[in-house]
């Protein structure tokens, strides 16, 4: 899985997908969830290690 991903965030090399979609589909558009104040420090060294 490490092979797979790319040093920014976000990007996956390596493999692909296909995205099919209804022609009278709906478009949502949803916020990232917030990480609480607790494990900003965890989860922040952890994106950056991964």
């Amino acid at each position: 899985l490490n092979s797979m991903l790319n040093h920014r965030r976000g990007a996956i090399i390596g493999d692909q997908a296909i995205v099919q979609m209804r022609e009278d589909a709906d478009v949502k558009v949803f916020n990232t969830r917030t990480v609480t104040f607790v494990l900003r420090l965890s989860v922040k060294q952890s994106l950056r290690y991964t």
